[in-house]
């Protein structure tokens, strides 16, 4: 697959997709195309047809941030399930154009119905209604299959997804549970539960198809994962535990994978009253092996979109980006202050270029001295006593303690 920042959706779409959420809307379709949003993802060129164009991770305010963030993984469709699709009776094949027939959202749940027609001659013909439903990380497919002129069993449907992963699809499981992904890409993982129909897959064909007849109640429930560089393994070992009830779990958020030492940043010195500290801002070998791959390079200055806010903090302290001050190459973060109690800093890392995405929590501990928290509760008298046993050598070498990342 080809990374495309293409996907980036506009403030004014997104506040019309929000506005618009938990309206019941069920219209007459005529070949729209919309975006969708769910629980965590976004599903885009949506059409009364029933057919999803792709979906990518979408975290509204992400960790209480503030922040609408878009995940790690992109492209995890080129159109699925196709407009058409082809019914068989005997030995007659025929299209089925879907057309749509209503589009409504009620809370979290989309659900848009269409239909088509096939005549094969003779009094003989065949409606199929395919419906579409979007919550959560999922998306479900049933059909109902109403024959004339002959019996629903007789009426062979095959139906065809393609994948944005495309020749780089790797399928796992067999029966009617499945799980794929894209070697060595980032495009979501996918889980797949297929409710009496037959799948056709194959590792590094782009296409998933599946066949039923009209008598039997054909479902196709497909869920998503994101995760960061750091952690396919994850999220792959967490989909394949989730293929027994993914068909039931329908509507869940499943989450996201994001490693917590994925990105680091290097522990500060011990502060003891007012600090200036620059502190390096450490890649992990998995995310720095993914930057060309998703980004073009290293991990980004500030000048090139990268940016963060501050989830939480010891009052006093103030953070911001700034190039390395020995080899301008990437950027570090600069602790400016004077706190007078230590404790956990939470940053949220990501990039910006008028959307957000590639979020990244940092976590790291702040220890606050005896100059910073004030009076002490020893005694004057054992204070004289550790002053002597200190020394002016000691003395200084706190002094270059705290000091030294000035």
């Amino acid at each position: 697959m080809t990374v495309s920042r293409t996907r980036r959706i506009s403030a004014a779409a997104l506040a019309l997709a929000l506005g618009t959420a938990g309206i019941l809307a069920a219209t007459p379709a005529s070949a729209v195309t919309e975006r969708v949003l769910t629980t965590d993802w976004w599903w885009s060129d949506v059409t009364d047809e029933g057919m999803i164009g792709d979906a990518f991770p979408f975290y509204e305010d992400y960790l209480g941030s503030g922040v609408d963030v878009e995940g790690f993984t992109d492209d995890a469709f080129d159109d699925f399930l196709q407009i058409s699709a082809d019914v068989t009776y005997g030995v007659t094949t025929l299209p089925l154009d879907y057309a749509g027939v209503s589009r409504a959202t009620v809370g979290g749940l989309t659900t848009i119905v269409a239909s088509a027609t096939a005549d094969f001659g003779d009094g003989v013909s065949v409606v199929v209604q395919r419906t579409l439903e979007l919550q959560g990380s999922f998306a479900r497919w049933s059909w109902t299959v109403t024959p004339t002129g002959a019996t629903a069993a007789e009426f062979t449907i095959v139906e065809d997804g393609n994948l944005g992963s495309d020749e780089d699809s790797v399928f796992l499981g067999s029966g009617a549970t499945r799980v794929s992904y894209e070697d060595g890409g980032n495009d979501p993982i996918i889980g797949y539960s297929f409710a009496n129909m037959s799948p056709t897959v194959a590792d590094g064909d782009d296409d998933v198809v599946v066949t039923f007849t009209g008598d039997q109640a054909a479902v196709l429930t497909v869920a998503l994962w994101d995760f960061d560089p750091c952690s396919f393994d994850a999220a792959l070992a967490a989909a394949q535990a989730a293929l027994p009830t993914l068909a039931a779990d329908f509507g869940d958020a499943l989450g996201s994978f994001y490693a917590e030492d994925c990105l680091t940043v290097e522990t500060p010195a011990l502060v003891s009253g007012a600090t200036d500290q620059r502190l390096d801002i450490i890649e992990s070998a998995d995310l720095e092996s993914n930057w060309d791959y998703l980004y073009g390079g290293a991990i980004a200055d500030p000048e090139d979109g990268l940016t963060f806010v501050v989830l939480d903090a010891p009052a006093g302290l103030s953070f911001s980006l700034v190039a390395d001050d020995v080899d301008n190459d990437e950027p570090q973060l600069r602790m400016t202050g004077s706190p007078t109690t230590g404790g956990e800093v939470r940053l949220l890392f990501y990039y910006t270029d008028g959307d957000n995405f590639y979020p990244l929590e940092v976590a790291f501990d702040v220890e606050v001295g005896l100059a910073a928290t004030g009076p002490s509760d020893v005694a004057p008298a054992v204070l004289g006593v550790a002053a002597a046993f200190l020394g002016a050598g000691a003395l200084l070498l706190v002094a270059r303690r705290r000091f030294a990342r000035r």
